[in-house]
């Protein structure tokens, strides 16, 4: 799609998962695919409840009663592109399994000061307080008769607080024979 006037676009991403009492940082870029310059950008980051401001790029300016974070940019030409992050705190008493999700939000004019169409972007992040365990595994997809396999597992604890007593268990398809493994 071409565009004549300016025509602002957001990208913008953050991690999936974080545990309470975290900092976490979103990025993103801001970016005009129009044709001429779009003048008075404003970027507008409005901050899920539950998360407390840290830092961000570009000398923004936090409003501690809206919980949001404003950029003026000014002037962004035809095909610029302005990276940018964002620093954030959770808060330790959001609850397990919240779904935050921070949004930005970008509008501005054409040179006659006609308001261009606002861009949007927003990122999730899902919470979590108690134990969330992962499991990898990887190993080879062929072998032959009497050939030792070795299986390579990884356990992650994503979430928010120690997993207490974790057992892992295995289960062998039919043809295989336990050799060793490690830990024991």
């Amino acid at each position: 799609t071409i565009y004549a006037l300016p025509h602002l676009e957001i990208t913008k991403s953050g991690p999936l998962e974080a545990e309470a009492g975290s900092m976490i940082t979103y990025t993103g870029e801001l970016t005009n695919t129009g044709g001429t310059a779009a003048g008075n950008v404003v970027l507008v980051d409005s901050l899920p409840s539950g998360v407390t401001f840290i830092s961000s790029s570009q000398s923004a300016v936090y409003d501690t009663v809206s919980n949001t974070v404003t950029w003026n940019l000014g002037t962004i030409g035809p095909g610029v592109s302005l990276p940018g992050w964002l620093t954030v705190q959770i808060n330790g008493d959001v609850a397990d399994g919240s779904i935050l999700t921070n949004v930005f939000t970008a509008t501005g004019e054409d040179n006659l000061g006609n308001p261009v169409p606002v861009a949007t972007a927003t990122a999730d992040t899902t919470v979590y307080t108690h134990p969330l365990l992962a499991i990898e595994k990887s190993g080879p997809s062929t072998s032959y008769p009497g050939h030792t396999v070795t299986y390579t597992i990884q356990v992650t604890n994503n979430g928010g607080s120690a997993a207490l007593d974790v057992t892992l268990m295995d289960s062998l398809p039919d043809g295989l024979t336990y050799q060793s493994s490690n830990p024991a």
